[in-house]
């Protein structure tokens, strides 16, 4: 008995922009038109997908990758909102966040960042600018966003991950961009801010199996335990477009359960303890 999948189907994005960048051009569709972009939409629907997945990486300053505008964005949103579907956005860079939001995107994928890493992560260190108070209009983005509703993906152990790979930074560097990342996902959380659990295996450095790592980040984000299983169960499945079946246990929804020996409300390391899996209601595994 297999866990469930869900997919987003191809990347929508601009011409010759993220992700065909670093990919090649096997894994998304590009639209020149609000036209196009709703097409888009339409051909993926037609198969079934979960949620749709645009990309908004504008790449670094001095190279910069086309993106879609906003006419774009809305059009894909009001296209798969018609049809009950949400859309993710891929987005690394903050300034891409007001494009989302004018355009009424559901989920953020990774922490949105006032910088492009890499060469400008390097200078905000040097100048000692990775403070989030002295950053007001970051501030207010965040406040807009928790306020509209819109979910954050951290994937912070991905993240953190390529920070450590960047050439040039120390371990009190890396230490101190891991830090800022944490810093905006707890001021998020404290703002209402709805936070959903994703890893992006895959990535370098993302190990597989049970998401261990994003968990303790998230947990040295300032959520609590309660929180954190929130973010793995309810939240999760509302990202991944399946709240009304999955999530919660409640009458009416799939009977998806994973029992553990232990409780993670004390410890986090007990969801590697996986005692019975059951899945729509039937037993899937049971550990030998």
């Amino acid at each position: 008995m297999a866990a469930r999948g869900f997919h987003a189907g191809p990347i929508i994005t601009a011409p010759d922009g993220y992700p065909a960048t670093f990919y090649g051009f096997f894994w998304h569709y590009e639209v020149a038109t609000p036209e196009e972009a709703q097409a888009a939409v339409e051909d993926p629907l037609d198969q079934d997908v979960d949620v749709i997945k645009i990309a908004l990486e504008p790449g670094h300053p001095q190279d910069p990758w086309p993106v879609l505008s906003l006419e774009q964005v809305r059009a894909i949103v009001e296209a798969a909102h018609t049809h009950d579907t949400l859309v993710r956005a891929h987005i690394r860079q903050a300034a891409m966040l007001d494009v989302a939001l004018n355009a009424g995107v559901d989920v953020i994928e990774h922490v949105p960042l006032p910088f492009c890493l890499g060469a400008e992560l390097k200078q905000w260190l040097e100048e000692d600018s990775l403070h989030l108070a002295d950053l007001p209009e970051f501030e207010a983005q965040l406040a807009r966003m928790a306020e509209q509703g819109t979910v954050l993906v951290p994937t912070l152990d991905a993240t953190t991950s390529i920070i450590c790979d960047l050439p040039g930074l120390g371990p009190e560097e890396q230490q101190a961009a891991t830090e800022f990342l944490l810093e905006i996902v707890h001021h998020f959380q404290e703002l209402g801010g709805v936070v959903a659990l994703g890893n992006d295996f895959g990535c370098p450095g993302v190990a597989e199996g049970m998401p261990i790592r994003e968990m303790e980040l998230l947990l040295a984000a300032g959520l609590t335990p309660m929180e954190l299983i929130e973010g793995f169960t309810r939240h999760a499945a509302y990202a991944c477009g399946h709240s009304d079946e999955l999530g919660t246990l409640e009458p009416g929804k799939l009977a998806d359960l994973i029992v553990l020996d232990g409780s993670p409300l004390h410890n986090i390391e007990a969801v590697n303890r996986v005692a019975l899996v059951i899945r729509g209601g039937e037993i899937g595994y049971i550990p030998e």
